[in-house]
């Protein structure tokens, strides 16, 4: 149990097991809906000791106390489902998790919107978390996609050569179209080295990146983690990857020549503010949240939306 609140920890957010509710199916579809391998922190303390379950039936509750033992059983069968299912999907071939979704009406909707917006999410997560951002941006007019990859399972390198091919394909399919690609944590790793293998004159016709909590100076958290737990460099592949030591190949990834804009979170433990900078581009603008749900703010929206239309965080001002 304590070797799975580390790597919850690691991974995500902290060494709690909380919950939303009381509900399992709720704690089920949080795992399912934002974790690749379902472990995530939950928001209710659960009470080890004396746990009961309420049915009701034609009127009469039934109090029904499980001991902890019992409970802890419960929880390991529930995880491993969740991973036989995620799994299950991951197992798909790469370009059909990447097109399945766009490949019938990409071209006609670029057409009609004009500007493509790509969302790439992190390490360890599903494109789901991206999920808020696309509805957001979707309403704004944009043509929003999902990059979909199975985060853990291979290098920043293989990751970057499929993300390329999938650019490559985007930008033959909508010649002309501006494409924007919005990315957390891991995201903005991959796309820097996806960019960078593209010739100019496909380049051009990239118009912007936003990066949100990017470990683009690594993370010590990362450093750490694969220093005391070795064996996690086996179930995550880029993790030591991720390393703030200067070995690590984060810091050879090269930088594309296009306009970034990196948004850090306040309260992110795992890529602080210093940690996302980027050599030659301006400070990350700093927003009042976690890593793990930066994505969610309000403010984060607003930025983006800002310089996704204008290639700048700084607000217009009106003389």
């Amino acid at each position: 149990m304590a070797g799975n609140c580390f790597i919850d920890s690691v991974l995500e957010s902290s060494c709690d097991f909380r919950v939303h509710s009381g509900s399992a199916l709720r704690v089920y579809l949080h795992f399912l809906l934002h974790s690749e391998f379902g472990t995530r922190s939950i928001e209710k303390t659960i009470n080890y000791k004396d746990i009961f379950l309420q049915a009701t039936y034609k009127g009469v509750t039934l109090n029904q106390s499980i001991n902890k033992d019992f409970f802890l059983k419960f929880l390991l069968i529930l995880f491993f489902s969740i991973v036989g299912i995620t799994q299950a999907f991951a197992l798909l071939p790469n370009h059909q998790l990447q097109t399945k979704a766009s490949s019938s009406s990409l071209h006609t909707q670029a057409q009609h919107r004009g500007e493509i917006i790509v969302l790439i999410h992190g390490l360890m997560r599903t494109y789901m978390s991206m999920g808020p951002l696309k509805s957001y941006f979707e309403k704004q007019g944009y043509t929003v996609y999902y990059y979909k990859y199975t985060s853990a399972r291979y290098s920043i390198h293989e990751h970057a050569v499929d993300l390329n091919q999938y650019i490559v394909k985007l930008l033959a399919e909508n010649p002309g179209a501006k494409i924007h690609f919005i990315t957390h944590s891991l995201g903005g790793v991959i796309i820097r080295e996806a960019l960078g293998r593209l010739p100019k004159e496909q380049l051009k016709n990239v118009d912007s990146v936003v990066m949100l909590a990017p470990p683009n100076q690594g993370s010590a958290l990362a450093k750490f983690s694969v220093k005391v737990l070795p064996m996690l460099n086996y179930f995550v592949k880029p993790l030591a990857e991720l390393s703030s030591d200067q070995a690590a190949y984060v810091h050879h990834v090269p930088i594309p020549n296009i306009k970034i804009g990196i948004i850090a979170g306040r309260f992110d433990a795992k890529v602080p503010p210093s940690s996302a900078r980027l050599d030659g581009y301006p400070e990350p603008v700093v927003v009042n949240a976690t890593h793990t749900f930066i994505m969610n703010h309000a403010r984060t929206k607003e930025l983006i939306k800002r310089f996704l239309e204008s290639g700048s965080f700084e607000e217009n001002k009106k003389s």
